[in-house]
């Protein structure tokens, strides 16, 4: 899937393929996708909160 890491072509998608692709979702799909995605940037920005603060507290009891 093309995701904004490679381009559509690199991805062998024809042009307009993405644009295509989304607009054929209804705005109950696109409001799923936006959400699942969501939860996903969710986690991974909770997870790195407590991995910043695993390392706080390593500095700390460093010294």
């Amino acid at each position: 899937m093309a995701t904004g890491l490679v381009t559509e072509a690199e991805a062998g998608w024809p042009p307009g393929a993405r644009q295509a692709a989304l607009d054929s979702l209804s705005d109950g799909e696109l409001t799923t996708l936006a959400g699942d995605r969501l939860q996903t940037l969710s986690r991974a920005l909770r997870r790195q909160e407590h991995d910043h603060e695993k390392t706080e507290k390593i500095w700390e009891n460093l010294g």
